[in-house]
This record gives C-alpha cells, sequence and structure tokens, in this order.
C-alpha cells in the first residue's frame, strides 16, 4: 500500500484493510479491502535450522540481533543462573556464514547471565547482562564492534545505590539494551529492594543512556516506580521489562504490571536527549498496551521502526479464555493504531508463550513464539510476518522441527525482509543447544 502523506490517518483492522482516499472535495470517503481477497507474499526458508553454538551443554537464552544489511549476532548463555555461568556470541554473515568463532563476552569468572543485545546502523552492537556476587545481582554491558572486537571492558550499568533508609539495594536485574542506528544506546533495568520498616516491596524500572561511544548521558533515568500491591490499581509488581529505540535514539519501554488477580501490559515512551546534560524527556506517561483486560496478560517484548512507530507484543487471554499471543501498534507519539490483535499459531488457545518481536527501518515487523497443544514439553517455535499496519503477510510458520522444539525464542529482521529465529533446546542426549533458522519474506 501507499503511504499517505496529506496527514490522513490510516486505519486498519483484523482481517481487513481500510484505506482512507481523499476526493477532489477532500471529503474523506473509506475504501474496504479483505485480505482474504488480496495476494499474501510467501515466506521461505533460508537453507535448514542449525547449531550455532560449538561448546555445548546447558546452552540457553538465546537474544538475536541485526544489522539493516542482515549481518547478525546471537547471544546466549551457557551454565545455570545465579551459579558457574557465562554470556557467549556468535557473528554471522547476511548470508549465514559464521564469522569466527563462538566467543565469551564477560570477562570475569563469576555468574553471567540473561543477556540481551542490540545493534546500529554500521553492525556495532552492545550486550547487556546480569551479573551475580558477593553483593548482589547488577547489569553489566559491554561494546563490540561490528568486527566482534571489543571496544569497552565490561561495565556496570546500575549504581551501588541505597534505598531511602540507607541499606543498600542489591537486585538489580532484567537488563534490555536498545541500540538507535546512531549508535547511541539505553539501558533498563528493574531495581528491587523492601523498606524494612514497612516491609512495602518496591519496583522501579531505570534506564541509563549512552552515547555511541559508551559515555553515560546524564544521571539514571526512573521510568516508572511500584510500591506494593495497592499502587496503580491493580498493578503489584513489575516484570519482564524490554526497551527498543528508533534511528536516533528515542525510545520505548514495556512492562508487564503483575498483580491479583490479574495483570496488564504497559509502556511509556521518551525522547532521545538533546546533550550530555540533559536526560530523556517522556512522550507520555505510562499507558496500558492491552484493550482487553481480563485475566493475565503477560512477558511483552518491543521493538521500533527508524521513524519511531512500534509494536508491542505479549502472550495472555484473551476473550473466550483462550491462551495466545497478542499485538499492538502505536505511532511515534504513542498513539494507539486500532485495537490489540491476535497473532496465530496452529495451537492457539492452549499454550503460546513467550513471543519475541523485531520491527525493520520501515515498520514490517516480524513475531516468534512457543506453543504447545497440550504437553508444554513438546512446544515448538512458531513464526509470522506482518507489513507496517499489522497486516499477516504469511501463516504461522512452524520454526523448530519436531522435538527439536523450545518455548523461548528470538527473531531479528533487517531492511530487506530476511530475518532470523534463535531458539533453545534440548537435543536427544539431555545437553541444552541453540539453533537458528533464516527467512527471507
Amino acid at each position: 500500500m501507499r503511504r499517505l502523506t496529506n496527514s490522513l490517518t490510516r486505519f486498519w483492522s483484523r482481517g481487513r484493510t481500510v484505506r482512507p482516499h481523499t476526493s477532489p472535495k477532500k471529503h474523506l470517503s473509506l475504501q474496504v479491502e479483505r485480505l482474504d481477497d488480496r495476494e499474501v507474499p510467501s515466506v521461505t526458508p533460508v537453507g535448514g535450522y542449525f547449531q550455532v553454538n560449538s561448546t555445548t551443554s546447558a546452552q540457553v537464552k538465546p537474544v538475536v540481533a541485526t544489522d539493516p544489511s542482515g549481518n547478525y549476532v546471537v547471544v546466549w548463555q551457557t551454565g545455570v543462573s545465579g551459579q558457574s555461568s557465562d554470556v557467549y556470541a556468535q557473528r554471522f554473515s547476511a548470508a549465514g556464514v559464521a564469522q569466527g568463532t563462538e566467543f565469551k563476552v564477560n570477562s570475569d569468572t563469576g555468574s553471567d547471565y540473561a543477556p540481551s543485545v542490540s545493534s546500529d546502523a554500521n553492525g556495532n552492537f552492545v550486550i547487556a547482562w546480569e551479573r551475580s556476587d558477593s553483593t548482589g545481582t547488577n547489569v553489566f554491558a559491554r561494546q563490540f564492534s561490528s568486527t566482534g572486537a571489543p571496544t569497552t571492558p565490561d561495565f556496570q550499568i546500575n549504581q551501588n545505590d541505597t534505598d531511602p533508609y540507607g541499606f543498600p539495594i542489591t537486585r538489580h536485574y532484567d537488563p534490555s539494551v536498545a541500540v538507535a542506528r546512531n549508535g547511541q544506546f539505553v539501558v533498563s533495568w528493574i531495581e528491587y529492594y523492601v523498606q524494612e520498616d514497612t516491609e512495602i516491596e518496591t519496583d522501579l524500572i531505570n534506564a541509563q543512556y549512552y552515547t555511541a561511544a559508551a559515555v553515560p548521558w546524564s544521571e539514571t533515568l526512573t521510568i516508572e516506580k511500584v510500591e506494593n500491591v495497592y499502587d496503580h490499581g491493580d498493578i503489584g509488581r513489575i516484570m519482564n521489562q524490554q526497551s527498543a529505540a528508533d534511528a536516533v535514539g528515542d525510545f520505548a519501554t514495556t512492562w508487564w504490571g503483575s498483580g491479583f488477580p490479574k495483570g496488564d501490559i504497559y509502556a511509556r515512551a521518551f525522547n532521545a536527549p538533546a546533550t550530555l546534560a540533559d536526560n530523556p524527556t517522556p512522550k507520555s506517561d505510562y499507558f496500558m498496551v492491552n484493550t482487553y483486560t481480563h485475566g493475565y496478560q503477560k512477558n511483552p517484548a518491543i521493538s521500533m521502526s527508524s521513524s519511531g512507530e512500534f509494536v508491542v507484543t505479549w502472550d495472555g487471554e484473551g476473550p473466550g479464555s483462550n491462551q495466545g499471543i497478542f499485538a499492538r501498534l502505536f505511532n511515534s507519539n504513542t498513539t494507539p493504531v486500532g485495537d490489540q490483535f491476535t497473532v496465530d499459531g496452529p495451537s492457539a488457545g492452549s499454550g503460546d508463550v513467550y513471543s519475541s518481536v523485531s520491527m525493520n527501518a520501515s515498520g514490517a515487523f516480524v513475531v516468534s513464539w512457543g506453543g504447545f497443544v497440550t504437553d508444554p514439553s513438546t512446544s515448538l517455535v512458531y513464526t509470522e510476518v506482518f507489513d507496517s499496519q499489522g497486516n499477516p503477510q504469511s501463516g504461522s510458520i512452524q520454526v523448530s522441527p519436531t522435538g527439536l522444539g523450545g518455548e523461548y525464542s528470538s527473531v531479528a529482521l533487517n531492511d530487506s525482509g530476511s530475518f532470523e529465529v534463535v531458539w533453545g533446546t534440548p537435543n536427544t542426549s539431555g545437553a541444552e543447544n541453540v539453533f537458528a533458522q533464516m527467512y527471507q519474506s
């Protein structure tokens, strides 16, 4: 479809596309085109699936990032979280050829896990992760060039701060890194503490902005703060936060507000800071993403186009108590583009969980998720492609072969339309490995 440049709003809904037109008198008329009547572009696998890691046993929690040309990096955790574990990475060309060998990201020998990765326009990338030691859990990051050479040592993101009563805050976790195309980046994470005198639980989503040279940009930003189950109505805890950035460094963060008897998905967006003395400025207060508000909505993911439009996906209950994957689009000023819609899957209504989403420069996006019909041990990884208006461009595609499935996956879409899905899965000997499959859309 053509992008309209006359400031008219493009409307869409699941199952049909509504396109505004202007008559010579500039009155608005609507033309409805059913998706069922249109030719849907095909999505084809590029080769077969392959194992990413060369070191075996307990290779888990893979994530993937791509540059605009399709060169990509896969990052994962080896070992058990909170015990002896490290973060590893492997680079690939746009053709899927391994560039060098896998390499260790963290320089220490402690417990490093739960990685996040993002790339700029030139293929330089930043990896963030959690580190546990005697002081507690902290968030670290390291920057790499497009050749995989480290350009910084490990550096700690969060401050060694204290709660309002002077006690050290020892839990900083769930990091997410979002790199703009210009190389600026933001790392967000959750901070948690309990106020000793009142036993009130406090969750914060904090963020630190950086220049392309990894210089901290002003002070730590608090995106949201929640105290106990009574703050913000039904929000009791902040869970599973994630951030995404556009070409110039504007960013948005989404999270799961978990309470009883329900949970909802929230988000907040920010403008990039103008100078090193400035903080990012909010585009809005936090807002609810999901429009269906019954039951648990959880595990959000987010991705953003070059011009700031973004998509949030999550898993939760839909009408009729069906468990599924849902998505909602927003423009760059956080105005929603329609209501939430279902990301279809062959196992819809049973066990679709843990989505990942990637949006390219033009706003097209790909979703991946894990799904099972009756038994979680038989979970498979699926993917589906959408255009920038949320119209499906493929049916649901089974990514992982039967017997090599998994609930957790990550997807990265480049500007040419090709993408990679990575997932972690046990093999027949009981060891856990990281697999990948490339596609062209």
